[in-house]
C-alpha cells in the first residue's frame, strides 16, 4: 500500500502498515505529485515494493489461515456462539432430519417424542406441523427461544458494513439478530439495495432509531462531527426505547434479548444495556492496533498532546456473519446513511430478510446532499448530542414489541465509536459488545490517547511548529503490545485546538468502550498478537473476528446477498477494464470514503501515476477534492475486494483505512500508503514496518515520489517476493492441491464440479480445468461473476483444438472424442507445468480422459480416475476389449442387432447381462471413433 491517512484510526493503521506489518509506504500530508509518483513507482516497480509484496502475501496467508475452519478467528467466533447456544438452545447437529406427523393429536405427540429422541442422539431435527397445530403447541409449551442479539454500529459506512457482516455471521451460528441502524442510514441502505433488500429474514430483523439530526440529502455522507454529537445527545433514548420494546414484546419471532453487540464508537449502547439490564459486547470494526490508537486518545491529551467510511461497511459485514451463524439481527443505521445505502443498492436492497432487519435513527444534522460525505466533526457532535434518545427509543420499541419476527433482544453489538450504545444498553438493561471496525493496532491508538495525556505528553500540541520540528517523531512506549510507534502514528493528535470535537469524541468513546462486556476486532491473531494481548489487559474479553470477507466467502449464498456494503452505486466497468490487463500489471488507487485532498494534491498523484507509465485504476469520489467536484461521477464505484482480488491488480495506492488495508492483505496485494487521519497513520506504520507490505508517501506529496514508489512496488524487488507476500506459498504448501479435469460433456462436467466442491469443503486447494469452449458456456449461463475465484478454488482452461462452434450448440461427440485423443495432451502438460503455487498433489481425472495418465507420468504426479457413471455402467465399457477378444464384437450380421436375449457371463460381477446392454456394441465396425 501507499498510505495517506486522513483521520481516526487511519494514522495508526498507516503506522502499522508501514512499520509493523511492512506492507505500506506513507505519503506526506502535504502531498506533492513528485512524492506520489515516487512512492507509486517504488510500490509497483522498486525493490522496496517487491519486499512489501512478499510481506503482503505472507499476511494474506495468515489472514486466510485465521479465517479458515481451524483458524483462530473461526474458533473465537464458534466459542462465543457455542457458549450462547449451549445456554439457550443446545448445539446445532448433523445430519438433519425433517419430521412430519399426521395432524392428529396422538400422532403429533408420539412423533414429537420420536423427534426428541433423534435430537438426543445428535441429529438436527426440523419438526413440521400445520399452522393450526403449531399455534396450539406454542400455547401449550411456549416458544423455544434462541439467543437474540441486537447489533448496532457506529453510523458510518465502514462500521455499518463490518457490523452487518458480523451480524450475518452470528445469524449463521444460530442466533436471532436485530440490526439497528439510524433511520437515515436505513433509508440509504434501502435506496442502494432496493425497497425489499432488508425484508426480515427468519431470525434477522432490522430496526431503526433517529439520529436527531436535521434531514439530509440521502446521497450525502453525514458530517462526522454532527454524527458524533448526535450519538452523544440523541441516540441513548431511542436505542433504550427500542431495547425495551424488544424486551417487552417477546414472541416466537422475537426471542428474549441475550445481549447487545455494539460498535465501540456507539458508547451509548453501554448505558442502554445497563438501563434495560442487558450485557453489551463491543465489536470493533477496526483492527486491534487501530482501536488501541483510539483508546489512548484521552491518555495522549492528559499527557499534553492534542489531536489534529469504513465503519458501516465493516459492521454490516459483521452483522451478516452473525446472521449466517444463526442470530436474529437488527442493524441500526442513521437515516442519512440508510438512504445512501438504498441509493447505492437499489430501493429493494434493504427490505427485511428473515432474521435480518434494518432500523434507522436520525443523526440530528441538517440535510446534506446524499452524494456528499458528512463532515466528521459534525457527526461526532451529533453522536454525542442526538443519538442516545432515538437509539434508546428504538431499543425500547424492539424490547416491547416482541413477536415471531422480533425476538427478545439478547445484546447490542455496537461500534466503539458509537458510545451512545453503552448508555442506551444501560438504560434498557441490555449487554453491549463492541465490534471495532478497525484493527488491533488502530484501535489501540485510540485507546491510548487518554493514557498519553496522563503520562505528560503535550496534548494538544501548543503550536503548529510541533508539526514540523520532529516533536511528533517522539517514540511512545506506553501502549501495551506496541513497539516503535511515534506520536504522529496516533489518531487525531495533529491539532492545536484543545476543544477539537473529533478528538474529544473518539477519546471519550474509547474510554467508554471499556464498559462493554467484550470487544471484538476486525483482525486475526497472527497479524497483531502483541497488540491483542495488550488489549486483553484493558478489556475483560477480546475476540479477533476477521478478515470478515474471508469468513463470509465460506458462507453459502442466501437472501443476505442483496444486502451490500457500499454507500456508493456500483458499476462493472472497472472489472471489465481490468479483464483486459495482464496479471499484476495495474495499480489500484482508492482513498476511501472520507479522505479529502486539495486540487494540487490530486494533480500530484495523477501526474506521478501517469509518469510511472504503469496502468492504474483510480476510483474518485465526487467529494474527494476539498471544496470542488471530482472527476468521476458517484456511480463509478465497484466492490473493492473484487478489484483487489482481480488478477490484473499488482499494487494498491491507499489511504490506509483498515477496511482497505485488510482487503489488500487478504488479496495479497502490497501497498503504497498515504494516510490521511484517524487510525490510518497507525495502519500505515504497521503495514510498512511490521507487516512489510507497504511503502509510505510523504504527506507533502510530490509526483516524483509517487512515480518512484509505484515503480518500485510494481517492478522492483522490495515487495514482490512471493514467499514474503504469500498467502499461497506457505499456507498452500501445507494444503493438498488437486487438479480436476472432466470429460468435456455436460453431465461429466456437472458431476466433476460437484466433486471439486466437496474436496474444497474438506480443505483441499482446487484447480478445475475445462475446455475454453465449455468455460465460456458456463460463464454465459451463470453470469460474468460466476467463476470469480474463491479462496483456494480456481478455474483454468485448455483449448480443445476444434473449429469454433456457436456457444449455444452442443459439440459433436465424435469430434470431442477425437480432440481428447489428439489435441489435449500438450496444453494440459503445459498447464501442469505452470501450477506450482501451491505444488500439485495429484490429478483427479475423468476416466474418459486417458491422456491425463501420460501427462501425469511425465510430470511425476499420481492420477486418480473418477467415473461419473455407475459401477455397472463403467464395467460395460471396461469389458469392450474382452468382448472383442472373445469374438462377440464387432457384430458380423444384421440379425444380431435384433437378438438381445443371449446372456453372457464373461465377468462374475456382471451377471445376467445381454450384449445389447452395451450400446456401443450395436455398431458394426471397429474404426468407429467413439469406440
Amino acid at each position: 500500500m501507499v498510505c495517506w491517512p486522513f483521520f481516526a484510526d487511519q494514522a495508526m493503521n498507516c503506522r502499522y502498515s508501514c512499520n509493523e506489518w511492512v506492507v505500506g509506504m506513507e505519503i506526506d500530508n502535504n502531498v506533492k505529485r513528485e512524492g506520489v509518483e515516487m512512492l507509486v513507482k517504488e510500490l509497483m516497480e522498486g525493490d522496496e515494493g517487491e519486499k512489501m509484496r512478499e510481506k503482503a502475501m505472507e499476511w494474506k496467508r495468515l489472514a486466510e489461515e485465521a479465517a479458515g475452519p481451524k483458524g483462530t478467528s473461526s474458533i473465537n467466533l464458534d466459542k462465543k456462539i457455542a457458549r450462547e447456544k449451549e445456554r439457550e438452545m443446545g448445539s446445532i447437529s448433523k445430519p438433519h432430519v425433517v419430521v412430519i406427523p399426521c395432524p392428529v393429536q396422538g400422532h403429533i405427540k408420539t412423533m414429537l417424542k420420536f423427534a426428541k429422541l433423534l435430537h438426543y442422539k445428535g441429529l438436527h431435527v426440523t419438526f413440521v406441523n400445520t399452522e393450526f397445530n403449531h399455534k396450539r403447541l406454542l400455547r401449550e409449551m411456549g416458544s423455544i427461544s434462541k439467543p437474540h442479539v441486537v447489533v448496532i454500529p457506529c453510523p458510518l459506512q465502514g462500521h455499518i458494513k463490518t457490523m452487518l457482516k458480523f451480524a450475518k455471521l452470528l445469524r449463521y451460528k444460530g442466533l436471532h439478530i436485530t440490526f439497528v441502524n439510524t433511520e437515515f442510514n436505513h433509508k440509504r441502505l434501502l435506496r442502494s439495495g432496493g425497497l425489499h433488500a432488508v425484508d426480515d429474514l427468519p431470525g434477522f430483523h432490522f430496526e431503526t432509531i433517529p439520529d436527531g439530526l436535521p434531514p439530509s440529502d440521502i446521497d450525502a455522507t453525514q458530517s462526522i462531527p454532527s454524527l458524533c454529537d448526535a450519538m452523544n445527545k440523541n441516540f441513548l433514548a431511542p436505542f433504550t426505547d427500542l431495547l425495551l420494546k424488544l424486551k417487552n414484546t417477546v414472541s416466537e419471532n422475537n426471542p428474549p434479548i441475550t445481549c447487545v453487540v455494539a460498535d465501540p464508537f456507539a458508547p451509548f449502547s453501554i448505558k442502554a444495556g445497563e438501563e434495560v439490564g442487558l450485557p453489551v459486547v463491543m465489536y470493533a470494526t477496526m483492527n486491534a492496533c487501530g482501536y488501541m490508537g483510539f483508546k489512548h486518545l484521552y491518555a495522549l491529551r492528559e499527557k499534553g498532546f492534542t489531536p489534529i467510511k469504513g465503519h458501516i461497511k465493516t459492521m454490516l459485514k459483521f452483522a451478516k456473519l452473525l446472521h449466517y451463524k444463526g442470530l436474529h439481527v437488527t442493524f441500526v443505521n442513521t437515516e442519512f446513511n440508510h438512504k445512501r445505502l438504498l441509493r447505492s443498492r437499489g430501493p429493494d436492497a434493504l427490505d427485511d430478510l428473515p432474521g435480518f432487519h434494518f432500523r434507522t435513527i436520525p443523526d440530528g444534522l441538517p440535510p446534506s446532499d446524499i452524494d456528499a460525505t458528512q463532515a466528521i466533526p459534525s457527526l461526532c457532535d451529533a453522536m454525542n448530542k442526538n443519538f442516545l434518545a432515538p437509539f434508546t427509543d428504538l431499543l425500547l420499541k424492539l424490547k416491547n414489541t416482541v413477536s415471531e419476527d422480533n425476538p427478545p433482544i439478547t445484546c447490542i453489538v455496537a461500534d466503539p465509536f458509537a458510545p451512545v450504545a453503552i448508555r442506551a444498553g444501560e438504560e434498557v438493561g441490555l449487554p453491549v459488545v463492541m465490534y471495532a471496525t478497525t484493527n488491533a493496532c488502530g484501535y489501540m491508538g485510540f485507546k491510548q490517547l487518554y493514557t498519553l495525556r496522563e503520562k505528560g505528553f503535550i496534548i494538544p500540541i501548543k503550536d503548529l511548529s510541533d508539526l514540523s520540528n520532529d516533536y511528533l517523531e517522539t517514540k511512545v512506549d506506553c501502549a501495551p503490545g506496541m513497539k516503535d510507534v511515534r506520536l504522529k502514528d496516533f489518531p487525531f493528535i495533529q491539532t492545536t485546538d484543545p476543544d477539537d470535537v473529533v478528538f474529544n469524541f473518539v477519546m471519550g468513546a474509547a474510554e467508554t468502550s471499556v464498559k462493554a462486556r467484550a470487544i471484538a476486532l476486525h483482525t486475526f491473531d497472527a497479524l497483531e498478537p502483541e497488540v491483542l494481548d495488550g488489549l486483553s489487559t484493558i478489556f475483560p474479553r477480546v475476540y479477533s473476528i476477521g478478515p470478515l470477507q474471508l469468513l463470509l466467502n465460506q458462507i453459502e449464498e442466501n437472501g443476505l446477498k442483496s444486502i451490500g456494503y457500499n454507500l456508493w452505486k456500483e458499476d462493472r466497468a472497472c472489472l471489465q477494464w481490468l479483464d483486459t490487463k495482464e496479471p499484476k500489471s495495474v495499480v489500484y488507487v482508492n482513498f476511501g470514503s472520507i479522505t479529502v485532498m486539495t486540487a494540487d494534491q490530486l494533480v500530484e498523484f495523477a501526474m506521478g501515476l501517469a509518469n510511472s507509465k504503469i496502468s492504474f485504476l483510480w476510483i474518485i469520489r465526487p467529494d474527494l477534492v476539498t471544496g470542488e467536484s471530482a472527476v468521476l461521477p458517484a456511480e463509478f464505484a465497484e466492490t473493492e475486494n473484487r478489484r483487489l482480488n482481480h488478477p490484473a491488480v499488482g499494487g494498491f495506492l491507499t489511504h490506509s483505512g483498515w477496511g482497505s488495508t485488510i482487503e489488500s492483505l487478504c488479496a495479497g496485494v502490497p501497498m503504497v500508503c498515504w494516510p490521511f487521519f484517524s487510525d490510518q497513520t497507525m495502519n500505515c506504520r504497521y503495514s510498512c514496518k511490521e507487516w512489510g507490505v507497504g511503502m509510505q508517501i510523504d504527506n507533502n506529496v510530490k509526483r516524483e515520489e509517487v512515480e518512484m514508489l509505484v515503480k518500485e512496488l510494481m517492478e522492483g524487488g522490495e515487495v514482490r517476493n512471493e514467499e514474503k507476500m504469500g498467502s499461497k506459498p506457505e499456507a498452500d504448501h501445507s494444503m493438498p492441491h488437486i487438479v480436476l479435469i472432466p470429460c468435456p460433456l455436460q453431465s461429466h462436467i456437472k458431476t466433476m464440479l460437484k466433486l471439486a466442491k466437496l474436496f474444497h469443503s474438506k480443505g483441499f486447494h482446487i484447480t478445475f480445468v475445462n475446455t475454453e469452449f465449455n468455460h465460456k458456456r458456463f460463464l454465459k449461463s451463470r453470469g460474468p461473476d460466476a467463476l470469480d475465484g474463491l479462496p483456494n478454488f480456481r478455474f483454468e482452461t485448455i483449448p480443445d483444438g476444434l473449429p469454433p462452434s456457436h456457444i449455444d450448440a452442443t459439440q459433436e461427440i465424435d469430434s470431442i472424442t477425437m480432440a481428447v485423443e489428439n489435441n489435449m495432451l500438450a496444453p494440459f502438460k503445459d498447464l501442469l507445468a505452470k501450477l506450482v503455487n501451491p505444488a500439485v498433489t495429484c490429478i483427479v481425472s475423468d476416466a474418459f480422459m486417458p491422456f491425463t495418465i501420460t501427462a501425469a507420468e511425465e510430470a511425476g504426479l499420481k492420477v486418480v480416475m473418477f467415473v461419473s457413471m455407475s459401477a455397472c455402467g463403467y464395467m460395460g465399457y471396461k469389458q469392450l476389449h474382452s468382448l472383442k477378444e472373445k469374438g462377440f464384437f464387432p457384430l458380423k450380421d444384421k440379425w444380431r442387432l435384433e437378438s438381445g436375449n443371449d446372456f453372457r457371463y464373461w465377468k462374475l460381477s456382471l451377471m445376467n447381462c445381454v450384449l445389447t446392454d452395451e450400446s456401443y456394441l450395436r455398431n458394426g465396425y471397429l474404426e468407429n471413433t467413439i469406440i
